[in-house]
Formats: C-alpha cells, structure tokens, sequence
C-alpha cells in the first residue's frame, strides 16, 4: 500500500501529538527545565564574551561589533522569555506547551 506524502505528514503529526500527550507531567518539567537551562547558559555564554569587551572603535573594528552582540543578546533574552511563558502556562494550568524551537 502506498501512502502519499501528505498522509505521512499526518500520520507523524498524530502520532507525535499522541506521545506528548502520554508523558507525564515530570517528562513535560523536565523539558521545560532543560529548555529554561539551556536558554540561560546560552545567554551566560554571551555574557562572557561581551565582558571586557573594549571600545570597538579603540580596537579598530567596526561600531556595529556592539552592535551585532546586542542584537544577539536580545534573541537570547527573548528565548529565555518564551521558556518564562512556558514555565507559567505550565504550572498555572498544568498542561504541555510548545517549545521556542
């Protein structure tokens, strides 16, 4: 029997929602946790490679060097945001939510 694409697509969709909803509730915790983890050390990363950082100017590289590292850093705090509201939406209502990914 053949199957066309769109039925596989389908076939996977409701068999992954299937999974997720047979996790526990610690399952669900422990991926929100790691997620909120990982979000902090990708911004405590960050952190270390701005710290010390020198006036780009006095070592001849372009202003938007800060630039482009502030830009980084608010990605990093928006996904360390979108793990916030995961964290309240679950432990408010006890139900799974979407990762940032």
């Amino acid at each position: 029997m053949r199957i066309t694409k769109r039925q596989l697509r389908r076939i996977i969709k409701e068999e992954k929602s299937k999974l997720l909803r047979e996790q526990s509730p610690e399952a669900h915790e422990g991926i929100i946790l790691a997620n909120f983890a990982s979000a902090m050390d990708r911004i405590e990363a960050l952190k270390d490679e701005i710290y010390g950082l020198i006036d780009p100017a006095e070592a001849g590289l372009s202003i938007s060097a800060g630039d482009n590292l502030a830009g980084q850093l608010q990605m990093k705090l928006e996904d360390l945001g979108s793990v916030y509201r995961q964290l309240k939406a679950y432990f408010e209502t006890g139900a799974p939510t979407k990762g940032p990914r």
